[in-house]
């Protein structure tokens, strides 16, 4: 199996750094929670590992040091599993180091397919309270919760139809939809401050154009998929997927149930074909993204 490494993180002294930064700032920590953080550093065991308690994390998750620390140490495990990781199965694994801010991307060729194993770009993630911060000595910052994205295939066909079915009906339902910004599509008993104007009449029906063409690229999209569908690649998808996620889950001391909370992106359609679950600790978001193959 090939290993493609790509690093833009320049960040080739990473550990010295903060090691140092840890030594600095001793003076504000307890014995204990400063062995911790120097342990995280040695990757003596992984950040989300209960090893502290959750009042402990939530005061430490808005220090910039234990953002850090906790990058710095989710990295180097994800990247020893990656080492460690072998499989005839796969032709290639890319795993790409955008910065130090991020945790790697990691996809492998499987036969015709690209397949996400780890990763997303962190930088899209958004504060509840994008203005918290909390006063430490220098440690003073605003940074938003780190996510740590697992991924799972599943074969199951009969989700590829049912988000074909989903994918028609919504369709039609826009292909026959009135525009609400006209006078005859609002009853007269309510009134509504915006029919009769042009200019959100117009965007309406810009708007529904443009999800049309959407929903028909979806739709021809998931019809090539089953067309082109190989039972013996999913096959094989879904064991590496299954087999990497298990890792990970070992790794942060974690049962798969333990990932349970369902979340749903805002703006994003409820797909029948993609599910995401999550873990959510202070500072500190585990998704469990399902794919159906």
């Amino acid at each position: 199996m090939k290993r493609v490494y790509q690093d833009y993180s320049e960040q080739k002294n990473k550990k010295g750094e903060l090691i140092l930064r840890l030594q600095t700032h001793k003076g504000i920590f307890s014995e204990s929670v400063y062995k911790y953080l120097y342990a995280l550093i040695n990757n003596d065991f992984s950040v989300v590992r209960n090893y502290i308690s959750d009042e402990e994390r939530r005061v430490l998750s808005n220090l910039d040091i234990f953002h850090q620390i906790s990058m710095y140490n989710i990295n180097k495990r994800a990247l020893n599993i990656f080492k460690k990781f072998d499989s005839p199965q796969v032709s290639e694994l890319d795993i790409t180091t955008y910065s130090s801010k991020e945790v790697p991307r990691v996809t492998a060729e499987i036969g015709s397919s690209e397949v996400t194993l780890f990763g997303t770009n962190n930088s899209c993630i958004k504060l509840d309270n994008p203005y918290k911060f909390w006063t430490f000595s220098e440690e003073r910052t605003v940074t938003s919760p780190i996510v740590i994205p697992l991924y799972k295939s599943i074969i199951d066909p009969q989700k590829k139809y049912a988000e074909c079915e989903r994918i028609k009906k919504e369709l039609e339902h826009w292909e026959t939809a009135k525009n609400p910004f006209t006078p005859e599509c609002v009853p007269r008993n309510k009134k509504n401050k915006y029919v009769g104007s042009g200019r959100y009449a117009s965007q309406w029906v810009i708007d529904k154009q443009l999800k049309i063409e959407s929903l028909k690229r979806q739709l021809e999209e998931i019809n090539k998929e089953i067309a082109n569908s190989s039972p013996e690649e999913n096959q094989i998808i879904s064991d590496i997927t299954c087999q990497i996620f298990d890792l990970f889950l070992e790794d942060y001391g974690l049962q798969e149930e333990d990932i349970n909370e369902k979340q749903r992106e805002v703006f994003e359609e409820e797909k029948e074909t993609h599910k995401k679950y999550v873990k959510k600790m202070p500072g500190l978001t585990i998704e469990r993204n399902i794919t159906y193959l």
